[in-house]
């Protein structure tokens, strides 16, 4: 998904460390946190979106980590 202000991505699929450099005068750390969990993943201290993360992949998929709907 785009998101304005983005300007790299990088994930360690290792260590489950997803880092993302950001134009803080587009965008901030809370939007990007936000934009994560809707895509079904968590994000720091937000919890992934239910809807969004029983669409991922079964390997994608981490329920204890899903957010009360």
């Amino acid at each position: 998904q785009f998101t304005k202000g983005v300007t790299a991505v990088d994930l360690d699929i290792e260590s489950q460390v997803l880092t993302v450099t950001f134009k803080t005068k587009k965008t901030d750390a809370d939007k990007l946190r936000k934009v994560i969990s809707l895509l079904g993943y968590n994000a720091d201290d937000v919890k992934a979106n239910k809807k969004a993360h029983d669409n991922l992949p079964s390997c994608c998929q981490h329920l204890e980590f899903i957010e009360e709907e």
